[in-house]
Order: C-alpha cells, then structure tokens, then sequence
C-alpha cells in the first residue's frame, strides 16, 4: 500500500473507531500479522451499504412448491437451459488450462467451478457494482444478526487478497 493510501478519510469513515472494527483488527493482527494501522485504514474507507441490509432483512416470498423439490425445480428451469449449457461448455474449453491449475490448487473440480461462474456471473457478463470489502465490512459491523458469520468472510478474504498481493 502505498503512504498516500493510509490516509484515513475526512471524518473517519463509516466504520472507523467502532469497537468491534477494533477487535477484529487486533484479531487480524495477533492471528495472521496484518499491520493494524494499514487495516484500520482499509475499514475506515470502507462504505457501509444500506440496500445489503435491506435486502438481508427482506423476507423471502413463499412459493407454492411443486413437490418436495419444488425450489430444486424452479432453479433448474432458471439455469439448467440448453443455451446455459452450451455457453458452459464453451466457457470450460475456452478456459480449459486456468480451470485445470485452479482445481488442483483448490481442490474444487472443474465443474464446480464452472457451473458457479455461469450461475453468478453469467459467464463473466455481470460482475456487480459492489466492492467486496464495502459489502463483507457492513454485513460484519453493521448487521448483527450474521456478523459472525461475515466477519469469518471478511478475515478470509483480507488473507487471500495479502496472499494473492492483491490491494
């Protein structure tokens, strides 16, 4: 990170100087060595996302099933579509090498991987609007409900972004 980047921005931040942005970084530090003043300053930039609350708190409507795998039918016929599986056999071939390396690095087969791309970027076409850590920081400070959950997430994905020399 370069010096301009440990700037803390003007006001703190939405999560700056909470006390359990407080624990997590002392976590972060004693458990897997992060410089907690780079950390601090990652999470005081983060923004808190309202509509991911919203929309965690949303119920989810009540469907007249179709048999005891009714939900496992409704997906099906939304994913599981002859065009869905061409462009997944074109994605596999096209990406054959990559999807190999990732799998044994992984240990997630191919098509795991495969089929999770086509579900939640349609082959690469959508990619969200969101930045991860403004996401993984307010489900983890801001929504108790599943904070501990998402604080798990967002430790992970601080390691895999140290280890992958991501900034």
């Amino acid at each position: 990170m370069s010096p301009a980047a440990y700037q803390v921005p003007p006001g703190g931040g939405d999560f700056a100087g909470k006390p359990s942005v407080e624990r997590f970084i002392r976590h972060m530090e004693t458990t897997h060595g992060f410089d907690p003043e780079q950390l601090r300053v990652v999470l005081a930039r983060a923004q808190k996302e309202d509509w991911i609350i919203e929309a965690m708190d949303r119920p989810v409507r009540k469907r007249t099933s179709t048999g005891p795998n009714g939900s496992w039918n409704r997906y099906r016929a939304k994913f599981i579509t002859p065009d869905n599986i061409d462009k997944g056999v074109q994605f596999w071939r096209q990406y054959a090498p990559v999807l190999k390396k990732a799998s044994a690095r992984y240990g997630v087969p191919p098509e795991i991987i495969v089929g999770i791309i086509g579900v939640e970027t349609r082959w690469g076409r959508i990619m969200g609007k969101t930045r991860i850590i403004d996401a993984l920081a307010t489900l983890s400070f801001a929504y108790p409900r599943r904070a501990e959950y998402f604080t798990g997430e967002l430790e992970n994905f601080l390691i895999m972004a140290r280890d992958e020399g991501f900034d």
